[in-house]
């Protein structure tokens, strides 16, 4: 989780209101969002989430950083 990074999200600009996500365009059900400590991001209970990495490329204006995986 990254600390120290704080600021105002278009929502509208992250993500599409179809799905899982179409109900986050009522304004009342949107405000429900909640706080997850455990996954370091904001969700609503219809499962829609916002992923943190994503937030923090926003918010920093850095891309976001590729964890590269190796097979052995």
């Amino acid at each position: 989780m990254i600390y120290g990074v704080e600021g105002v999200i278009d929502v509208s600009k992250l993500v599409q209101f179809t799905g899982i996500f179409e109900p986050l365009k009522n304004p009342d059900y949107f405000n429900q969002v909640k706080l997850s400590s455990e996954w370091g991001t904001v969700y609503w209970d219809s499962g829609a989430d916002l992923d943190p990495d994503v937030l923090y490329s926003y918010l920093s204006k850095q891309p976001i950083q590729l964890k590269t995986a190796s097979i052995y």
